[in-house]
């Protein structure tokens, strides 16, 4: 089992169910059941009307609960369980669909079910996971981009926590794992792909491409060299590049929309390519980026 992922029970069937009970036994989780509590806000969700209605929302809640009991029989048995090997914690959770529609109910004062949708689906890739951290968790708690590429080859380090949400007990943890592990804590149906190596010659095109094509990338690291060449094929692929820098009392904001246009010059024109087939890369790695 990856000490990084959860692993999710789906206890529609009785074969599933003998495997989660199997699996209690063996590894003795602390079991956590608000499943009520979801399944409550799952009802004023469908049935928004119940808002206004306080007389009538108790007994409409219990109602609701109780079909979804009879239904199935007992409720230990609806939805999914997922388990997170890092702090062998087994929880109840609503199915995938269910459990999006409750938490990202709040953004439809912000943004339409069908816009949501479209940014559930977006796909992107984060290169370099100190600031670039903040980025993806941003991404996973806005119910965003349930597709992501994480890439970095450093491990967490004390001198890293000024920085970057991590823990005393996180040292000598792979940021993108610490990362995936905060990820899915959020959304544990996310699928993430993590890299542990620096960004090479040998596998931006397969980060950019494989196993499917970014519809955007993060630029979150700190190989100048590096960060030119990516955006030299993010060009050619035609795959928008954002960056954010600190820059001493200041920031710089770069969006480079290749998506839209392969001929905007990179660094939106403040680097001259000419120039760039002279400079080495900061580390030179045979080996292609592997996905865990």
């Amino acid at each position: 089992m990856e000490n990084y992922k959860p692993k999710i029970f789906f206890v529609n069937h009785i074969k599933y169910v003998k495997s989660l009970k199997d699996f209690k036994k063996k590894y003795k989780p602390q079991v956590i059941d608000n499943y009520k509590s979801l399944l409550k806000e799952l009802c004023l969700i469908e049935y928004p009307e119940l808002k206004e209605q306080k007389e009538k929302r108790k007994e409409k809640i219990k109602i609701f609960i109780r079909k979804r009991k009879n239904k199935i029989g007992d409720l230990t048995k609806d939805g999914v369980w997922v388990y997170y090997p890092w702090n062998n914690k087994l929880i109840h959770c609503l199915n995938e669909e269910e459990y999006f529609k409750v938490r990202t109910a709040r953004n439809h004062n912000l943004i339409t079910i069908e816009e949501q949708e479209k940014l559930r689906a977006f796909k992107v890739g984060i290169v370099g996971l100190s600031v670039g951290q903040a980025s993806a968790l941003t991404l996973s708690i806005s119910g965003m981009c349930d597709y992501m590429k994480l890439i970095d080859p450093d491990i967490i380090e004390a001198t890293n926590l000024n920085r970057i949400h991590a823990s005393l007990d996180s040292i000598g943890t792979y940021k993108t794992e610490l990362v995936a592990q905060k990820i899915y804590q959020i959304n544990p149906f996310a699928k993430l792909s993590l890299y542990n190596k620096l960004l090479s010659d040998n596998n931006i095109e397969s980060f950019l491409l494989k196993p499917y094509k970014l519809d955007a990338v993060i630029d979150a690291f700190d190989d100048v060299v590096m960060k030119i060449k990516l955006r030299i094929k993010a060009r050619e692929k035609g795959i928008p590049v954002l960056m954010a820098t600190d820059l001493g009392n200041g920031a710089i904001i770069d969006i480079e929309r290749y998506d839209l246009d392969k001929t905007i010059p990179i660094f939106n024109g403040r680097v001259n390519e000419k120039e760039i087939e002279s400079l080495p890369s900061k580390i030179k790695y045979k080996e292609d980026c592997t996905v865990k």
